[in-house]
């Protein structure tokens, strides 16, 4: 893998952890377990952010994120 392709690849996954977490913040609200939760993003592969993008649209609590994350390695 190239160094252009690698930068690309970092700066895609950076904006989709930044999103991730405008979206659960908003949906779950600010408080201090989410942001423990959100520390554990930069660990996950840009693939797992995007399937992670996809399944906090069916998040109801802060529980399924923690969940969801126990399953995939956050």
């Amino acid at each position: 893998m190239g160094i252009a392709q690698l930068l690309r690849q970092e700066g895609r996954k950076s904006e989709c952890m930044a999103l991730i977490n405008r979206q659960l913040r908003r949906k779950l609200g600010l408080q201090p377990t989410l942001e423990q939760l959100l520390s554990k993003l930069p660990a996950l592969s840009l693939e797992a952010l995007e399937d992670l993008a996809d399944a906090l649209l069916d998040f109801r609590e802060l529980s399924d994120l923690q969940t969801w994350l126990d399953e995939h390695g956050g």
